[in-house]
């Protein structure tokens, strides 16, 4: 695993898992794998947040998420965006600096693994004042495009919890 920057934030990267396809704006290519699964949920779910601008997630969800919920959760990132940048003073359509706020990826755990149906993997992340929290993601293998997408969380937000014991995860 090496470690690559995408929007603004550090990702692992393999190059046997993906992603094989990474721009300043989208990560493609996973590998139909535990790992390739795992890594596909923290860049989507990634790439589909608020702060790295409409001109990523608008298109992130168009393209990458599925789901009956995808547009109920381009609804809410919208509003997200729109409160964050005017907090923040940001011009429009740029992403929002939260690089003091923001939690960094440190693991992440595939509860199911499958070739079919949606994949649960729990993404771990530490915050600035060193607490854990982690969020599921489901992604899902889709035959069509031949990658994984991220199905959109159903009222269109991930629910997070506080992780006290970080060893089930992978770093």
């Amino acid at each position: 695993m090496s470690k690559v920057k995408f929007n603004g934030q550090t990702f692992p990267s393999s190059e046997v898992a993906g992603p094989s396809v990474l721009s300043d704006t989208r990560a493609s290519g996973w590998q139909q794998s535990d790992v390739g699964s795992a890594l596909s949920a923290a860049y989507l779910s990634a790439g589909s947040s608020a702060q790295v601008g409409p001109g990523v997630f608008e298109a992130t969800i168009r393209e990458q998420v599925t789901g009956p919920s995808a547009a109920e959760l381009l609804q809410v990132r919208q509003s997200e965006y729109q409160q964050g940048a005017a907090t923040t003073k940001t011009a429009p359509g740029a992403p929002i600096d939260v690089s003091t706020q923001a939690a960094t990826l440190t693991g992440w755990k595939v509860d199911n693994w499958s070739q079919s149906g949606p994949i649960t993997v729990h993404l771990l992340a530490q915050r600035p004042s060193k607490d854990f929290f982690e969020y599921a993601a489901l992604v899902e293998w889709d035959t069509a495009v031949g990658d994984y997408k991220l199905v959109a969380p159903a009222g269109g937000k991930f629910a997070s919890a506080a992780v006290p014991d970080t060893s089930p995860y992978t770093p």
